[in-house]
């Protein structure tokens, strides 16, 4: 899943919980769970978070970080709406922490190394039902495109 998805679900559930701990339980676990779900990211494009720096992988990085760019605001935009609230925040910090230990292109690779990292990865990549097949591509989008809808508009009802 992207980072604006797992924004969009992590301050969902977040509000939802009206907790920071159960905020942040929530949010780390619906990321796992929202993965399971068939979607389309830089790895649909076969590239991986040590391959997206290199040259010939520039569209995959020009995604990445749009995305994160966007997700950011998004992140930002629902801090100011909530009055920085604390349960919202932490669900989305919950929801985008283990792809930024996991799959970020500069300390994933050298953490993997490390335990409890290695096996952390190793249980966070069975999670991932990522469409490769570009007949589908699509579909991968309209997942996710649903999943922020219905996010946002459980948020911004509240």
């Amino acid at each position: 899943m992207t980072f604006l998805t797992h924004v969009a679900v992590g301050s969902a559930v977040g509000l939802a919980t009206k907790n920071p701990y159960l905020g942040f339980a929530a949010g780390v676990v619906s990321h796992h769970i929202i993965d399971v779900i068939p979607h389309s990211d830089p790895g649909s494009l076969g590239i991986s978070a040590k391959d997206i720096l290199k040259k010939e992988n520039r569209g995959g990085l020009v995604w990445a970080v749009s995305d994160a760019i966007v997700g950011a605001g998004l992140f930002i935009f629902i801090l100011l709406k909530f009055n920085f609230e604390s349960a919202v925040l932490w669900g989305m910090i919950g929801a985008v922490l283990p792809d930024l230990i996991d799959n970020s292109p500069f300390w994933s690779l050298p953490l993997r190394q490390f335990f409890p990292f290695n096996y952390y990865h190793r249980f966070h990549e069975k999670f991932h039902f990522t469409i490769s097949a570009k007949r589908y591509f699509w579909l991968g989008f309209l997942t996710q495109i649903v999943l922020i809808c219905l996010s946002l508009a459980f948020v911004f009802s509240a």
